[in-house]
């Protein structure tokens, strides 16, 4: 039983990855869009080497709100093979640059086999409105039996509460507003004088233990929050800045399903 069990569990597993991989492949279409829009692989192959992230900002005049956001999609794509992520010296320095592969060479404009002017082509931009077709939100809610509306703003204030469960909140929201939000956890689980908890459920970046597929996976939705909401995935490192800065002593990762983790944070 205990055999079966497992492996009804990870059929679901590997279904759940198969259907995000193809449920977020759009977003892979437009990373591709994007590097020929603003001529990236052009810009390494005239650069005659490697170029850092810094160097790379600097040719595209980008404002320093927005390097954070292409060093995201760089990494993706260079998760996908479009570029390779090496190490060079700089002023005695070793930092991280990006490299062409045989896949971005044949995006650089001018060149024979260029397939530059077919992604133009082919990537023509239709892009939906995102309200298109949505439902009206739904106000008023009454609750049930054991579960109550309290309308508010997490940004201001928490009920009180022995623990708080937050599933996919915290990857939407900038870091200065998580902090806001996990220092109002850690007022309402304080309240009453015990030591509650805050319950995470959400994305855990770990390129160096996850399964190719999977970081491919979370790596793309980074690339989603950062394009839809100004949100982000984050690592450990990231998670635990975070908790830190919040005021939480102690926190606990544990791998869920597909690409989530449960992430236990304590006062």
């Amino acid at each position: 039983m205990a055999s079966n069990n497992g492996h009804i569990a990870s059929e679901m597993f590997h279904g759940q990855v198969l259907l995000y991989r193809h449920l977020f492949a759009f977003m892979d279409t437009m990373c591709l869009k994007w590097i020929v829009d603003l001529g990236i692989p052009d810009i390494i192959h005239n650069h005659g080497q490697p170029i850092t992230l810094q160097e790379l900002a600097s040719i595209l005049q980008l404002p320093l709100t927005k390097v954070t956001t292409v060093q995201c999609l760089m990494r993706h794509l260079a998760h996908n093979g479009f570029f390779e992520i090496v190490k060079i010296q700089d002023k005695n320095k070793e930092k991280e640059a990006y490299a062409l592969t045989a896949a971005s060479k044949l995006l650089v404009k001018g060149i024979d086999f260029c397939l530059a002017p077919m992604v133009e082509c082919t990537l023509i931009p239709t892009m939906l409105a995102s309200s298109h077709q949505w439902k009206e939100w739904t106000y008023d809610l009454l609750g049930s039996n054991n579960l109550t509306y309290v309308g508010g703003n997490m940004l201001e204030s928490i009920p009180k509460a022995n623990a708080v469960l937050l599933k996919n909140v915290l990857h939407n929201w900038s870091d200065d507003d998580c902090k806001k939000i996990l220092e109002n956890c850690k007022v309402a689980i304080s309240s009453n004088g015990k030591r509650g908890k805050v319950i995470l459920i959400d994305i855990v970046i770990n390129d160096k233990q996850d399964e190719h597929l999977i970081t491919g996976i979370k790596l793309l939705m980074n690339v989603n929050m950062r394009c839809l909401v100004n949100g982000k995935e984050r690592s450990e490192e990231e998670w635990k800045k975070l908790f830190v800065e919040a005021g939480f002593q102690e926190y606990k990762i544990s791998p869920l399903t597909g690409v989530l983790s449960l992430v236990e944070i304590y006062p």
